[in-house]
């Protein structure tokens, strides 16, 4: 099986909006200079990556649904083999994903909508709101159920209006800390005082992030890097970078 972080460049996307019936309570607005990979593979029956980004809430609500944009490393004309989405949220443990506090597995494809080229966006209305505090951090990732038999990886896009802040997952690897925030918004009910608002970020934080994802702009090259490892296996590591 290949593991790594997988990158692509795309057109920059407008911001993502939630159902009228809902307040956004914070969103990332999508600039796809990047994406992570955040997929469990069907055909093998394992996880590839998984993606995690960071949110704080200015006040206490109940999150009802969430909105994102993802990406494919090829063109899928139609979408390839995408059956489903996993949805969870962390809790915070000294600035990284910490222990579960929701999961919810989607049977569809989340409303796979075309933005361009290779670009998507999706919609979770949650089956059950999640009831966040105000001024905690927390951690949500989005991973899609896709076939990779035939190469076909699916990654979560960068965003702009967080911390400049992700980790990624990949099985058997050390964890990755990404100088990027991920393209999504959180739409509820507003519980606590105070607005719903994202959360402030300093400029020279956001300007951090956009240095890290600013590498791999422009165009593209899949390498594939052979590793050996410790047990004599060998895996593939693809990335995509500059041309």
């Amino acid at each position: 099986m290949r593991f790594g972080r997988l990158l692509a460049s795309a057109a920059t996307v407008g911001l993502l909006s939630g159902p009228a019936s809902a307040a956004v309570l914070y969103t990332q607005a999508a600039t796809t200079s990047a994406f992570f990979a955040s997929q469990y593979d069907t055909n093998a029956g394992s996880l590839f990556a998984t993606a995690y980004d960071n949110f704080t809430l200015a006040s206490s609500a109940n999150i009802t649904s969430i909105n994102f944009t993802g990406e494919y490393d090829t063109d899928p004309s139609p979408p390839p083999f995408l059956t489903g989405f996993t949805l969870s949220i962390y809790s915070d443990s000294s600035g990284q994903p910490g222990g579960l506090l929701y999961t919810q597995a989607v049977s569809s494809n989340a409303n796979e909508t075309l933005v361009t080229g290779q670009t998507y966006t999706y919609g979770i209305d949650l089956t059950s709101s999640f009831a966040a505090a105000s001024g905690t951090s927390y951690w949500v990732s989005v991973v899609a159920d896709l076939d990779q038999e035939f190469g076909n990886v699916w990654g979560w896009s960068s965003g702009t209006g967080g911390d400049g802040s992700s980790y990624q997952d990949v099985p058997g690897l050390p964890r990755t800390h990404q100088l990027s925030d991920l393209a999504f918004t959180l739409n509820g009910d507003v519980t606590g005082d105070g607005t719903s608002v994202p959360e402030p970020i300093s400029i020279s934080i956001f300007g951090a992030g956009l240095a890290g994802a600013a590498v791999i702009r422009r165009r593209k090259k899949i390498t594939l890097r052979n590793s050996l490892y410790a047990d004599g296996g060998h895996r593939a590591a693809v990335t995509m970078a500059d041309a």
